[in-house]
C-alpha cells in the first residue's frame, strides 16, 4: 500500500465522521450502489481499505482535533458484530516499530512515528476516560466490554512505552517520539485499557518484561547516590504513591498498577 496517500487520509476521516453519526432506524439498510454495505458497516469498509496507511493514521492521531473528532468515534462505535479487526489493524504495527536498536535514520524515523502515535492514543484514552468507561449510548458498557479486540489492540500499541510513562529516559528504553504523559494521566489510561481483562494482562506482562530489562541495565550502570537518577527516582516514587491512592478511589480500577513494580525495580528507589 502506498503510504501517505491523501485519499486514504480523507477516507479515514470520513470513516470517523460516519461512526460519530446517529445512524437511526434505517442504518441496516444497504446503501445504493455499494454492494452489501450498510450505513453501520461503512466505517469498517473504509478503515479496512485505508487503515494500513501508517502515515495517514499517524497524521490523524497526532492532530488533537482529528483524533478527538475522527479516531474517538471509531473506538466508541459498537463493533461487536464486525469491524473490530479493521480498527485494531490501524495500530498493530506500532509495537514492532517502537524501538530503534541502531542509529539507522530510517529505523529511528519509524520508531518516532510509532512513539508519536502511541502518545497520541495515550492522551486520547486518558483525556476521554469517562466516555470510554461508560460509552455514550451503550447502556453503561466500557470500551473493553463493547470492543474487546480494539481495547487489546490499543493496549498492545502503548505497552512498549510503560517505562516512558514513568520517566525512564529514552536512551534506556530505546523508544522515540513518546512525550510526557503526566503522572495524573497514567492511571486514567490504565483504567480504560483494564476494562478488558486480556488488555490488562498484556500490560502487566509487558511491565514484568520491562522490569527485567531495566533491572539488568541499571544493575550494570554504576548508579550512585550522586547520580542524577536520584532525582528521577524520587519523583517517580512520589508519583507511584499518588497513583496507587487514585487507583483505590476508582471503582473501575480493580487490578494492580503495572507501573508500581516497574518503579520499584529502580536501584535508587529504596534510597529515596
Amino acid at each position: 500500500m502506498q503510504q501517505g496517500n491523501p485519499i486514504d487520509r480523507v477516507l479515514l476521516e470520513r470513516a470517523g465522521e460516519s461512526a460519530a453519526l446517529d445512524p437511526g432506524p434505517r442504518s441496516a439498510v444497504e446503501l445504493r450502489d455499494a454492494g452489501s454495505t450498510t450505513f453501520d458497516g461503512l466505517p469498517e469498509h473504509l478503515v479496512t481499505a485505508c487503515g494500513r496507511d501508517q502515515e495517514s493514521v499517524h497524521g490523524m492521531v497526532v492532530d488533537p482535533d482529528s483524533r478527538e473528532d475522527k479516531i474517538l468515534p471509531l473506538l466508541q462505535q459498537d463493533r461487536s458484530n464486525s469491524g473490530e479487526a479493521s480498527v485494531s489493524r490501524m495500530f498493530e504495527w506500532v509495537a514492532s516499530d517502537a524501538t530503534a536498536g541502531d542509529d539507522d535514520p530510517v529505523t529511528i524515523e519509524r520508531a518516532t512515528r510509532a512513539g508519536e502515535i502511541a502518545f497520541g492514543l495515550s492522551q486520547l484514552l486518558a483525556g476521554h476516560h469517562a466516555d470510554l468507561l461508560d460509552v455514550p449510548g451503550s447502556e453503561g458498557k466500557s470500551i473493553g466490554e463493547l470492543n474487546p479486540a480494539v481495547t487489546q489492540g490499543l493496549a498492545q500499541a502503548v505497552a512498549p512505552y510503560l517505562a516512558d510513562m514513568v520517566g525512564v529516559p529514552s536512551e534506556e528504553t530505546g523508544t522515540h517520539g513518546y512525550g510526557a504523559l503526566g503522572f495524573r494521566n497514567a492511571p486514567l489510561l490504565y483504567a480504560v485499557l483494564s476494562s478488558d481483562v486480556d488488555a490488562a494482562g498484556h500490560l502487566t506482562a509487558q511491565a514484568s518484561t520491562s522490569v527485567a530489562s531495566l533491572e539488568q541495565a541499571w544493575a550494570t550502570s554504576g548508579a550512585t547516590n550522586t547520580d542524577s537518577r536520584i532525582h528521577y527516582a524520587a519523583d517517580r516514587k512520589r508519583m507511584s504513591q499518588s497513583a496507587g491512592k487514585k487507583y483505590q478511589r476508582q471503582n473501575q480500577l480493580q487490578r494492580v498498577d503495572p507501573h508500581r513494580n516497574l518503579l520499584r525495580a529502580h536501584p535508587i528507589y529504596q534510597a529515596c
